[in-house]
């Protein structure tokens, strides 16, 4: 494992570094806004150098693409337990709706800028943890199994398009400037997906 001496005297291991310059980079982007802020900055906040930040991510574009890899990463590890949650169906909707607000909580400026990241790169940078895949698609054959939804499309297409449709509530919502309530709206058409029964 690799050690780095930071100029503040510290050690660091190489994988605390990701997370350091994640959360580094955020704070910067909220306070200042993405295009105001510079890799060299992020570097300087983080003690580090550009060589090392280049280990970790090419473009602050990239850095983008970590932040939404991880969301699911954040959410409450109980989401997927039908005792916990009440239901299979409860279950779909904590994970989804968690991934949901963990995303628009870093606010507009930011979810835009991936947006644009995706267009200009016209690269997928939408990937999702294949955990959080794994797990969900779990949940919905579990789900469709139980019959708490009527859907019977194969759990991992039935995966990918509400994961489809959640990416348009969200670009709904930026295009809003946050001024509509995408949360509800969403959970609205991810009944109608799954086709829960009445």
């Amino acid at each position: 494992m690799i050690i780095y001496v930071l100029p503040s005297g510290h050690t660091m291991k190489r994988r605390d570094l990701e997370p350091l310059i994640l959360e580094t980079s955020l704070r910067l982007f909220q306070e200042k806004g993405y295009d105001n802020v510079s890799v060299r900055e992020i570097c300087e906040a983080c003690d580090i150098t550009k060589p090392t930040f280049y280990k970790y991510a090419v473009t602050k574009g990239d850095l983008l693409e970590l932040f939404f890899y991880q969301i699911a990463g954040k959410a409450d590890d109980t989401w997927d337990d039908p005792q916990m949650q009440g239901s299979w169906w409860n279950c779909i909707r904590k994970g989804f709706t968690d991934f949901l607000k963990s995303f628009l909580s870093f606010g507009t400026d930011f979810c835009m800028q991936l947006f644009i990241q995706n267009v200009m790169t016209q690269q997928d940078r939408f990937r999702v943890s294949p955990e959080f895949r794994t797990r969900m698609t779990a949940v919905l054959w579990q789900a469709q199994r139980s019959g708490e939804i009527l859907d019977d499309t194969d759990p991992e297409e039935l995966y990918d398009v509400i994961i489809s449709t959640l990416i348009g509530f969200c670009a709904w919502w930026i295009l809003n400037e946050g001024q509509v309530d995408v949360v509800t709206e969403f959970l609205e058409a991810l009944q109608g997906l799954c086709e829960v029964p009445a």
